[in-house]
């Protein structure tokens, strides 16, 4: 009886240390993702001059390089989304990218050709390329 109440309990340690080796680099991922996306906000507001009402829509990344990056579409640009990343403790726009899907204020679906990235309204970095979702 012994002997089986060990094997409960070595089976109930393995599943608990299993779950924690799941479940801790999730919450450190979301935490770094979380604190990330707090100082984009602070930056785009008190640097920038933007209010909450400005952005349409906060995306975070972590697949991509850089690792941790929190995408931003504005009201005013829906067809377009700006990547921020930290870097050196500070933030700023790494890239941008341009939904293919996108129609101007027309209704008319635009092309590649029709944006000329110094058109872009809230384009700030020139270092940052172009990239296509």
């Amino acid at each position: 009886m012994l002997t089986g109440l060990k094997k409960k309990h070595k089976l109930l340690i393995t599943f608990v240390i299993c779950i924690l080796i799941l479940v801790i680099p999730f919450l450190l991922i979301q935490n770094k993702l979380n604190e990330l996306e707090e100082k984009v906000m602070i930056y785009l507001q008190e640097d920038k001059g933007y209010s909450s009402s400005d952005i349409r829509l906060i995306e975070r990344d972590f697949d991509r390089l850089p690792r941790y990056s929190i995408w931003i579409t504005f009201e005013d640009e829906s067809f377009v989304r700006y990547q921020y990343i930290e870097k050196r403790n500070n933030i700023e726009q790494q890239t941008y990218e341009i939904n293919e899907e996108s129609v101007d204020g027309s209704g008319k679906l635009m092309k590649e050709t029709d944006i000329n990235p110094n058109n872009l309204l809230h384009f700030d970095s020139p270092k940052a390329v172009e990239r296509r979702y």
